[in-house]
């Protein structure tokens, strides 16, 4: 919906990929979407099939977006950040903290299409705040947990739990 908010020049000058079109009840209705955009709009999206090959498409991206009403500690917000690239995404579980609004991405409530269209053209006119929110986002990451500080917090949690029974 977003795509036919936008301004035809920006249109013009962007390819937005969605990836991982897998045949599942979300992804028909991204593509259901999709085939009701004008013409203009959908030229400047492709639906592609999941890739195990995604850090290519991070590598070739200018930005990312993350449309996700429910989120968890996401690995979909991290991976961007591994590779510097500014974000757009829903505020929703596990992504504030992980991403702050204006200095490691942009924010926009899910279902405001109006919100999101105008951050897309904002990164894909404005080369130093994607430069600027790319680096901060980095930098963000290398301050989060890691896998293995998870899975050791983890164990130290369920440890004391076990203690605390009179075990």
């Amino acid at each position: 919906a977003a795509l036919g908010l936008l301004p035809e020049r920006i249109r013009e000058r962007i390819l937005i990929l969605v990836m991982g079109d897998c045949g599942t009840s979300y992804t028909r209705i991204v593509r259901t979407a999709y085939e009701k955009l004008p013409q203009n709009a959908r030229d400047a999206a492709r639906i592609l099939p999941y890739s195990d090959r995604i850090h290519d498409f991070f590598l070739a991206a200018d930005f990312m977006i993350c449309t996700s009403r429910y989120e968890a500690s996401p690995k979909v917000i991290q991976e961007p950040m591994f590779f510097s690239l500014p974000i757009i995404t829903t505020p929703v579980f596990g992504i504030p903290e992980q991403v702050q609004d204006g200095r490691s991405a942009l924010f926009y409530s899910p279902g405001d299409h109006q919100k999101l269209a105008q951050h897309i053209e904002r990164l894909a006119s404005d080369p130093e705040l994607r430069r600027r929110l790319g680096t901060t986002a980095r930098i963000s990451l290398d301050r989060l947990p890691s896998t293995a500080d998870m899975v050791a917090e983890y164990e130290r949690l369920i440890r004391e739990a076990y203690l605390s029974t009179g075990h």
